[in-house]
């Protein structure tokens, strides 16, 4: 073996390859190669921190220290180069540009040499110390649907850049980055706020975030109901707000605020004749925005006279629609109702009751339009319902001691009725029942009879029928007793004898008359003679 370790040898150096240096002799007193110091580890777990203008540097010792103490750390700076000694595990590495990324490496020295560089620690970033801002964004505007708000980011250092991002309820609303923000019905009822962040090379990016808005309500588009006409009221009528919400309310004509107008509703007075009435809703509920919302005006202000009806509701009467007084120059137009439902064509200022209408109410609608002025419409109270009616006759002759008879003709069913008889149109006293017999009191009078019918909920009506011929005697009668005849027809008429007896005869007061005439010649006409004597 040691053969061809020679001959290995002396090939190498005769190629050169190899060549052999002379050694020293080696003292006796010399420390053994494994007691010899040689450069330490290098350092590891290298972490940076970073601060304004610097970082903070600090790694753990080498596991091995190459025999002897480690006498000194440096650290060197990339970009740049420079470097920190320090005999410590960590150091503060100053004169760093903030906003510029570094990275540091650490050596470890001992009386043997230096180590090579530890692996690079993660990348930091020296800042300023001051934040960028210490503002609290402020939002203006009011926070209901449809109304925009618009962000003060506050004072920040110049050349900062800002972003937006407006929050319902915390919650980014998506595309919301500038800096207004017009509220949508998707964020009613949320508290809207708004985060601005800053950015700017060699500060710390920034956020900072507003105040909450109360929540946006749900506002209502008020609008006005009633005619605007000196006297009549009108009503604000809110619209839809947030349940729960209170009102207030103001009114204007031709926008200036009418004073103690602050009720839901608004009576016309002379002062706002021919202006324009609006009206200002403001809703109120806690937690909420309160807002205020004002409806569209009215035409001008006009004048007006409540609708009547004159005239009797029965089938076949004419009923008139009163107009009182309008503003000069109105254009007056009419609409008949029959419980509530426009009866066809009737379009004018009369109206004829027909048939159809019968126990239905009337009542009419006077519309007025005036270029400029609000078109009002005013509606009459309704008629007691219609009423059938008929003009009464009389049955029976004129003539004393006849009966005539009332007939009523046909009325709506279940009238009652009540007559008074008249004689040349004069009440007949006691009168006043359906019948009435005829006495010599109203020999030469025509007599007429009114009757009065009346139903609940139907107007009472009286009708008087055409006058009689003028009443006059019969030609004969029965006995006033049974000896005398009427004065009006004194002949006494004998039915047995077949004789009559004129006032002064013999025998006039001894008969006793079946008949009693007014002439002689009525006498003779029933069948009768003269007595003799």
């Amino acid at each position: 073996m040691k053969k061809l370790l020679a001959a290995i040898t002396a090939a190498l150096i005769m190629a050169g390859t190899l060549s052999l240096t002379p050694v020293a002799a080696v003292a006796d007193d010399a420390p053994p190669a494994s007691d010899i110091a040689v450069a330490p580890d290098a350092p590891f777990d290298v972490v940076a921190t970073a601060a304004d203008a610097a970082a903070t540097v600090s790694w753990s010792a080498p596991e091995a220290d190459g025999g002897a103490p480690i006498t000194s750390y440096t650290v060197t700076t990339a970009p740049g180069g420079s470097t920190t000694t320090t005999d410590a595990t960590s150091t503060t590495v100053t004169g760093l540009t903030n906003g510029t990324e570094y990275t540091f490496t650490v050596t470890a020295t001992n009386e043997a040499g230096t180590s090579a560089a530890s692996v690079a620690s993660s990348a930091v970033t020296p800042l300023f110390g001051t934040p960028l801002s210490t503002s609290t964004p402020k939002i203006t505007g009011t926070a209901v649907v449809g109304g925009t708000l618009t962000v003060g980011a506050g004072t920040w250092v110049s050349g900062t850049s800002l972003t937006y991002q407006w929050m319902a309820d915390a919650s980014p609303i998506e595309g919301a980055t500038s800096t207004s923000f017009t509220i949508t019905s998707a964020q009613r009822g949320a508290a809207i706020s708004v985060a601005v962040t800053g950015t700017k090379t060699g500060y710390a990016a920034l956020t900072r975030t507003s105040a909450s808005t109360t929540r946006p309500p749900t506002v209502g588009a008020p609008t006005i109901s009633g005619y605007a006409a000196y006297g009549l009221t009108l009503t604000a009528k809110p619209g839809t707000w947030t349940t729960g919400t209170s009102f207030a309310y103001q009114w204007y004509a031709n926008g200036t605020t009418i004073p103690g107008a602050t009720k839901a509703t608004f009576k016309i007075g002379a002062a706002q004749k021919a202006k324009k009435i609006s009206v200002k809703v403001t809703g109120t509920k806690s937690g909420f925005t309160t807002a205020s919302k004002t409806s569209a005006a009215t035409a001008k202000a006009t004048t007006s006279s409540a609708a009547k009806v004159t005239g009797t509701a029965v089938v076949g009467a004419k009923l008139k629609a009163t107009t009182g007084s309008w503003l000069s120059g109105t254009k007056l137009s009419y609409r008949w109702y029959a419980d509530g439902v426009a009866i066809s064509g009737a379009t004018k200022s009369t109206y004829t009751v027909g048939s159809a209408q019968k126990s239905k109410k009337i009542s009419v609608k006077i519309t007025g339009e005036k270029s400029g002025y609000a078109t009002v419409v005013r509606t009459s109270a309704s008629t007691l319902k219609v009423a059938k009616v008929a003009t009464p006759s009389i049955s029976g002759a004129a003539k004393v001691t006849k009966t005539l008879t009332a007939k009523t003709g046909t009325w709506t069913a279940g009238t009652s009725f009540t007559y008074q008889w008249y004689a040349n149109g004069k009440a007949i006293s006691g009168a006043k029942k359906s019948t009435l017999k005829l006495s010599s009191a109203v020999v030469g009078k025509k007599i007429t009879v009114k009757v009065t019918g009346k139903k609940s909920g139907h107007p009472t009506v009286s009708k008087t029928s055409k006058a009689t011929a003028a009443v006059a005697y019969p030609s004969s009668t029965a006995p006033a007793s049974e000896w005398n005849c009427p004065s009006w027809a004194p002949i006494k008429g004998n039915a047995d004898s077949g004789i009559y007896h004129m006032p002064g005869q013999r025998y006039y007061n001894a008969t006793k008359p079946e008949e009693c005439f007014r002439t002689q010649s009525a006498a003779v006409a029933a069948g009768y003679r003269k007595a003799k004597v």
